[in-house]
């Protein structure tokens, strides 16, 4: 979740800010309601990578980003995706990294 909520900041960041500010977070902001997940995530032993959980190499990769790109969710993502977002938003869940 956090790697899509980072990807899709520039489309949705006004919404999550009023989000964390209804919850009550500190500093209600994009930043405060990620760093919520992001310890949510660790108090349920959500793993951090896509790898914790499996074997994922750069093949599986580049056959699963075709099949997200046509999930019937993602024409819903509120940011345009293209196959090269999907491949750099595996590699990002694969690494950790956020964008």
């Amino acid at each position: 979740m956090p790697y899509v909520l980072t990807f899709n900041r520039p489309t949705i960041e006004n919404k999550i800010a009023k989000l964390s500010e209804y919850l009550g977070l500190k500093g209600a902001s994009f930043n405060s309601f990620v760093d919520w997940v992001l310890e949510l995530r660790e108090q349920i032993k959500i793993p951090h990578t896509i790898l914790e959980s499996a074997k994922i190499t750069d093949q599986d990769i580049e056959k699963m980003s075709p099949m997200a790109l046509n999930d019937p969710c993602t024409p819903d993502n509120p940011k345009k995706t293209t196959l090269e977002d999907m491949i750099s938003m595996y590699q990002h869940s694969s690494q950790g990294k956020l964008f």
